[in-house]
C-alpha cells in the first residue's frame, strides 16, 4: 500500500511504519515510511528493558543489572556485584564445598524483577523519517535527522 502511495519501492534501510501501530490497519493514511534502525530503537525503547534486583552473594552487596547480563540469562546460578567478589565466592565454593550458607546466598540472589523505561516519554520519541529527496532519487538517506517528510 505504501509503495503504491509513494510511487516506487521500499529501499533496503526503509521500513513502512504503522501510526496507530494497528499492524492490520494499511490504509494509506496510517502508513510513513521509517529507517529501519531508528524504528527499531523506537519500539525497544517503548518496550523497556529489564532489569533485576540483585543481593551478591559474596558481599551482600544490593545491586541492578539488566536481566540479558545475569546468570539467568547465561545459565550460571548467580550474580555478583564484582569480578572481585565473584572470585571470592568461586574460591570459597571449592575449598570449603557448597556449604549451607553458599546454598542460601545463590538462593537469595534475585530479590525482584522490574521493568524500565527511556528517560525520554514515548510521545516525544521521534522517529527518523526518510528525506524528500531520497525518496525520489531512492539513493541512501543520511545519518542526520530528518524531522519531516
Amino acid at each position: 500500500m505504501l509503495e503504491q502511495k509513494i510511487g516506487r519501492c521500499l529501499i533496503s534501510s526503509e521500513i513502512a511504519h504503522h501510526v496507530n501501530e494497528n499492524k492490520l490497519d494499511n490504509n494509506p493514511e496510517n502508513l510513513e515510511i521509517k529507517i529501519k534502525q531508528s524504528h527499531v530503537s523506537y519500539h525497544l525503547r517503548q518496550r523497556g528493558k529489564i532489569f533485576l534486583i540483585l543481593k551478591c552473594p559474596e558481599c551482600k552487596n544490593i545491586f541492578e543489572r539488566e536481566k540479558r547480563n545475569t546468570h539467568i540469562k547465561k545459565n550460571s546460578r548467580y550474580t555478583t556485584c564484582s569480578r572481585s567478589c565473584r572470585g571470592k565466592f568461586v574460591r570459597r565454593i571449592q575449598l570449603y564445598g557448597e556449604t549451607e550458607q553458599t546454598k542460601k546466598s545463590i538462593k537469595e540472589n534475585v530479590i525482584e524483577e522490574v521493568r524500565k523505561f527511556s528517560d525520554v516519554p514515548i510521545a516525544q520519541l521521534e522517529l527518523e523519517q526518510v528525506p524528500t529527496k531520497h525518496k525520489i532519487l531512492g539513493s541512501t538517506p543520511s545519518r542526520d535527522k530528518v524531522k519531516g517528510l
